[in-house]
């Protein structure tokens, strides 16, 4: 691991850990309790910036499921069986990028509870300056299933800390 990479990941370990030292004592629970559904560079999402939805029903999802993931000519995979009665799904888009070398993944470490609020750390990957890329245009999207009884919201943050978006989750 580079002395950047420690660094960075040094920064977020603090700014997490100072997301939860506010407040009331935080559950952490691994990352493990968070189950990667799908996650593609080419998902069907045109939109520049980014988004993330909730979704908590299964006509939702696989609404969802079959939009991002139909590539032109071929059908979106069959979705996996999520059971919507204690498990919820979320899906981040990154938005549309010009070049290869993007993508999402979930960060190292903790998935972590405040009260109702729930805090998932994603790595935001991007090409490093003037390295070479495939022209192409992509658009990156996770999906992730998670337990929906243990927050009413969701914070997503960055590798750095910062949020990227807050969902109602409902």
């Amino acid at each position: 691991m580079s002395r950047i990479s420690i660094l960075r990941y040094s920064m977020l370990t603090a700014a997490l850990a100072g997301l939860f030292a506010c407040g009331s004592p935080t559950s952490e629970r691994s990352v493990s309790d968070v189950t990667i559904l799908a996650n593609n560079f080419r998902c069907a999402f045109p939109e520049k910036t980014g988004k993330a939805v909730w979704l908590s029903d299964e006509k939702d999802f696989a609404a969802t499921w079959n939009q991002a993931l139909s590539g032109g000519l071929n059908a979106a995979p069959e979705p996996p069986e999520v059971d919507f009665t204690r498990i919820g799904v979320v899906a981040v888009f990154m938005g549309q990028r010009p070049t290869g070398g993007y993508g999402l993944a979930l960060e190292p470490g903790l998935l972590g509870f405040e009260k109702d609020l729930a805090v998932l750390a994603l790595r935001y990957q991007s090409p490093l300056q003037g390295a070479m890329t495939t022209q192409v245009i992509t658009s990156p999207c996770l999906f992730m299933s998670l337990d929906k009884q243990d927050a009413s919201r969701l914070r997503i943050v960055d590798q750095e800390g910062r949020e990227r978006h807050l969902l109602e989750l409902r």
